[in-house]
């Protein structure tokens, strides 16, 4: 608590310097994944998209053609 009344009180300049010091140590906490991690992932994500882009597009032809099907009828 007296140390948060210490960086309230303090210059701004000294508070920002401290926040930037504060966000390197917590980079440097970072565990980054593998090259080969990330392509796989990013494969996989686009593979599932390309899927259900597909199946929707599928979707909107058959109920479309089923609405004009049905609105020729009247």
């Amino acid at each position: 608590m007296a140390a948060e009344a210490k960086i309230e009180n303090a210059k701004p300049a000294f508070a920002m310097a401290k926040y930037f010091r504060d966000v390197k140590a917590e980079f440097k906490k970072i565990t980054w994944p593998s090259r080969d991690n990330v392509v796989k992932t990013t494969g996989t994500v686009l593979g599932v998209m390309a899927f259900f882009t597909v199946i929707i597009w599928l979707y909107d032809l058959i109920f479309s053609n089923a609405l004009m099907a049905i609105l020729r009828l009247f």
